[in-house]
């Protein structure tokens, strides 16, 4: 049948994007889920349809960004925030576990790979933004040096509070339409996983915000809204595109 030959070009399709994903060469893993989300709308499809012919149950791995203790960055407001977006959008969650020292990243196979690639591609591109903001600022006018947390962690703000605006409409997308009995469950099944762990996130752990650098918040906003996020998004027969 035609549609079940479109089902396995896509789940060779999305193979190809995965190990262009974990070579690192996001160019390529990005041309190939373009072409995913082409072929499901061309054919009607959605991700329910190709997640039925794989086996794909909820589970957990621990988060690992290129060697960066992950856990440190649980401190910081912006990569809170940023976790909590993706996850939300590829209906996934995440938890510190409390003892063991690791976070957790909880969902179905799709989902937890998308999700942990965006939290890793999205942090280094953060990091990368973040250093060129900081040679100009050097550039442009002296600075001291106990000011420049502030700076760094208002940019970084800027930047992940215009991430979750860009990406809220996917979201809100996926809650109607023929994905929502589909989030649902996924959500429901993900929930179930998280009750066995005990405590969560230690927000105590969070430094101290109350200082801001507007200047840097506001040219982090700017920056935002030009990152790339993804090609596009099938949702319901439409396309979300996200780029700008």
């Amino acid at each position: 049948m035609v549609e079940e030959a479109a089902i396995e070009k896509i789940r060779k399709l999305l193979a190809h994007a995965n190990s262009a994903k974990d070579i690192g060469n996001h160019a390529e893993a990005t041309t190939f889920f373009k072409k995913v989300t082409e072929l499901l709308l061309d054919y009607e499809l959605t991700m329910e349809d190709i997640e039925g012919a794989l086996p794909d149950e909820v589970g957990e791995d621990r988060i690992s960004l290129d060697g960066v203790e992950v856990t440190s960055l649980l401190r910081e407001i912006w990569f809170i925030s940023l976790m909590n977006t993706v996850t939300d959008v590829y209906t996934c969650r995440w938890i510190y576990v409390k003892g063991a020292e690791k976070v957790q990243l909880i969902g179905r196979g799709c989902d937890r790979e998308v999700a942990m690639y965006m939290i890793s591609y999205l942090r280094r591109v953060l990091m990368k933004e973040w250093v060129a903001y900081r040679n100009k600022k050097v550039a442009e006018e002296f600075l001291e040096m106990r000011l420049w947390d502030v700076t760094r962690l208002s940019f970084l703000r800027g930047i992940t509070e215009e991430i979750h605006h860009r990406m809220t409409p996917v979201k809100e997308a996926m809650a109607t339409g023929n994905l929502k009995a589909l989030v649902l469950k996924k959500t429901a099944a993900v929930d179930k996983w998280v009750e066995q762990f005990v405590g969560g996130t230690e927000q105590s752990k969070l430094k101290d915000h109350t200082q801001v650098d507007m200047d840097a918040y506001f040219k982090g906003r700017q920056r935002g809204k030009e990152i790339p996020l993804s090609t596009g998004v099938g949702v319901g027969g439409k396309t979300l595109e996200l780029t700008r």
